[in-house]
């Protein structure tokens, strides 16, 4: 689980390198919001402590909220981080498979969308006999580059 939260902690520097950027081009207040959508309550908690979300001196323009997707449902945000971490042994998604969840989680974003996971786990995972829709998805990022991005921890090696 904590692996699961430095990977979601990589994408870090995105907002601060964010905040920064709004600090200079609205110094006067100008603010985005910002949603870190986890799996599992535990990821949430850790993600917080981490993030320090509440920290008003780090995080002048941004308002983070990290929490599960259920806890976003009927709400928006300018930039949306959504976690897929779920990397295991049995490679299984579990929930994240639901349809539902997955539409929560892909549009709450107004501006911005990061999902963050091992991309090609979940493209392989076993499903229980249940459709697989990150295959489809990893497909639209990969076939729209001028908007889409698909990175690993390994470019950055």
């Amino acid at each position: 689980m904590r692996f699961s939260v430095q990977i979601i902690l990589t994408r870090q520097q995105q907002l601060t390198e964010l905040e920064h950027a709004l600090r200079i081009q609205a110094p006067q207040g100008g603010r985005k919001a910002v949603a870190v959508i986890a799996g599992y309550n535990h990821q949430v908690e850790l993600l917080r402590r981490q993030l320090t979300v509440h920290d008003p001196e780090r995080w002048r323009c941004l308002d983070i909220e990290v929490n599960t997707v259920d806890a976003f449902q009927g709400s928006e945000r300018d930039i949306v981080f959504y976690s897929i971490v779920c990397s295991n042994v049995q490679r299984e998604i579990g929930f994240l498979r639901d349809f539902r969840r997955l539409n929560v989680a892909l549009s709450r974003a107004r501006e911005l969308l990061f999902i963050v996971g091992d991309h090609a786990m979940v493209v392989q995972a076993d499903t229980k006999g249940y459709a697989n829709p990150f295959p489809e998805i990893i497909t639209y990022i990969l076939a729209h580059p001028q908007e889409c991005l698909l990175w690993s921890p390994v470019d950055d090696l």
